[in-house]
């Protein structure tokens, strides 16, 4: 995540900006969302993609998750780690939940058991092309007869299977020109134009806390270019840069 300042030219930079909108975080569903077909390049990335597994000595995978690789801490670990939660550190990692034997939550310590063995396989030889979309991607299942519905259930995108379990197609919905998820005029660097003896601006709101750089008469968010004194911030700033380059090389 970054947080950034923009200028904006113009007299609605709400309308000029929403081009560039990230439709995951805006949910606004808008001419520029497009509908991005990724079949093939979800397919070549789950015939060459690897994954971990555990496998026994008969041959057999399992997933590296289950609950049979994880066991007790010992007395050593918890009073040196007080492995609460899901963490690693000195050379162990731990997950706490529930394991449904009745001891109630509480970590255990993730480890490889005697006679199993951790091995790279393909992704193709553990899961369909169908499981690697809905499961490892997470996209949404369109059933054979389902009514596409882009106001909820399909509204991100979908995998369309058709009546043998296979892919059709993955669909993506999402703006590619997204740049921005969230914004908001002035924030933490409201007050950032200084504006010219007499003239008029507007400002913006104050970043979270109350965040601004200047939020104070004579200093505006919105002006027009004319009113804006840039002499006199170019100053202000070169007299910043060279009182931190002193300190730096001193």
């Amino acid at each position: 995540m970054s947080h950034f300042t923009v200028i904006v030219f113009g007299k609605d930079p709400a309308k000029q900006l929403q081009p560039y909108h990230e439709f995951e975080c805006t949910g606004q569903d808008d001419k520029y969302v497009q509908d991005i077909d990724e079949t093939e390049k979800l397919r070549k990335e789950y015939e060459t993609m690897t994954t971990t597994r555990y496998k026994d000595a008969e041959g057999n995978l399992f997933v590296t998750w289950a609950d049979q690789f994880y066991r007790e801490p010992t007395a050593e670990e918890l009073s040196k780690h007080n492995p609460m939660g899901h963490g690693w550190g000195g050379g162990i990692s731990w997950t706490s939940k529930d394991w449904g034997d009745g001891k109630g939550y509480r970590p255990k310590i993730a480890y490889i058991p005697e006679g199993y063995t951790k091995v790279e396989v393909k992704q193709s030889a553990v899961m369909t092309f169908a499981e690697y979309c809905t499961e490892y991607e997470g996209k949404t299942v369109l059933n054979p007869g389902e009514t596409l519905d882009l106001n909820e259930k399909h509204k991100y995108g979908y995998c369309l299977i058709d009546d043998k379990g296979e892919v059709v197609k993955v669909i993506d919905r999402t703006n590619p020109n997204a740049k921005w998820d969230w914004f908001v005029v002035g924030g933490r660097w409201s007050g950032f134009f200084k504006l010219k003896e007499g003239a008029e601006g507007i400002l913006g709101k104050k970043g979270v806390m109350g965040a601004n750089r200047n939020h104070k008469p004579g200093y505006a968010d919105i002006a027009k270019k004319k009113d804006i004194d840039f002499a006199s911030m170019e100053e202000t700033a070169s007299k910043k840069a060279a009182e931190v380059y002193d300190k730096v090389a001193a």
